[in-house]
């Protein structure tokens, strides 16, 4: 519903397997902790650190009516 889905990335992985699931995802944004952080690439949001200063919450409601068939998660298996 909120038009977002989300890539679990196992950290026991290599670095170049792990690579290659954001390169192929291509996500908006990475949720991670500052530990891991140095293992990825692209736009990075830590958790574990402030965030900057922010416009006020708006609500977000697609107007995509097709939104409904967009995944809520993608797995990436070995096999």
């Amino acid at each position: 519903r909120v038009g977002a889905a989300y890539v679990p990335l196992e950290l026991d992985h290599p670095d170049e397997r792990i690579a290659a699931i954001v390169e192929d995802a291509r996500p908006e944004v990475i949720l991670t902790v500052s530990t891991v952080s140095p293992r990825l690439t692209g736009e990075l949001i830590e958790l574990d650190r402030p965030l900057p200063e922010a416009a006020p919450y708006t609500t977000f409601a697609p107007d995509d009516p097709d939104r409904l068939r967009h995944p809520a998660y993608t797995i990436y298996t070995s096999g």
